[in-house]
């Protein structure tokens, strides 16, 4: 656990923005090499006119979507802590993030007249490049740690969020290990699956993969009756995923 790499005088980083920071770059990077070298579904060699703007965009309205719904899930203390609202260091939302950024980057596409599904499959690998980044920096914070647990082949002697050490499962390393093998697959079918599909498959293995892991977490997270509310939305993501991978493929309008 090193959830602060250095401090200068008032300023600290953190090592989960630098890890999260490290993973954008490299997915930022991965995406351009195949914009560079990928070819449309029809086979006719066009490159990806704007890409990186979309992406963008859809980072920035992510971020904010994240930290919106993070302040609107904990709103009984932000309620008397409006001006921490904004204090990115204290967390974001997983969901709100991913709902800002995907809707922000549909609609680009949609406004600027551009296939939306080509450019989603394009991102595909790099978003679990990223994801396999982002449970790097929840090993080193100490973020979606494990509940406690035995001895075994699945479980270490790793901190809390708070520091406080106990034998629990290694999600986060559960985390990089799924991601990276999701990553393997994606790559394989990356010539096989168009109009949306690779897309689908990456974002249902990064959804997959965070569903089975939290039921091994022991962070605190509101609930839902008996269950941990973002495994109730991990479920529906992961639902909508399956039928965007399935669905019967259509011509963009």
């Amino acid at each position: 656990m090193l959830p602060i790499l250095a401090r200068y005088g008032p300023f600290f980083l953190y090592s989960f923005t630098v890890a999260a920071g490290l993973g954008l770059l490299a997915a930022l990077a991965l995406t351009a090499w195949r914009a560079r070298r990928a070819t449309r579904p029809r086979r006719a060699a066009r490159p990806y006119p704007g890409w990186l703007d979309g992406v963008l965009l859809g980072l920035l309205l992510g971020l904010v979507g994240g930290r919106l719904l993070f302040a609107a899930v904990n709103w009984d203390y932000f309620q008397l802590h409006n001006s921490e609202i904004w204090r990115w260091q204290q967390g974001s939302s997983y969901h709100g993030f991913l709902g800002g950024g995907l809707a922000t980057f549909w609609l680009w596409a949609r406004w600027t007249g551009r296939d939306w599904r080509s450019y989603a499959d394009l991102v595909a690998p790099g978003l679990l490049l990223a994801a396999a980044f982002v449970w790097l920096g929840c090993l080193l914070d100490g973020a979606a740690y494990g509940r406690e647990t035995v001895i075994s082949l699945f479980s270490a002697d790793l901190p809390d969020k708070l520091g406080v050490a106990g034998v629990r499962y290694q999600t986060q390393l559960g985390g990089i290990v799924w991601s990276l093998f999701w990553l393997g697959l994606v790559w394989g079918l990356r010539g096989r699956l168009h109009g949306g599909r690779l897309f689908w498959l990456a974002l249902g293995g990064i959804t997959l993969g965070r569903l089975l892991l939290s039921f091994l977490r022991g962070d605190p997270v509101p609930m839902l009756a008996a269950w941990r509310l973002d495994s109730v939305v991990d479920a529906a993501v992961l639902l909508v995923a399956a039928i965007g991978l399935f669905q019967r493929q259509t011509q963009e309008p």
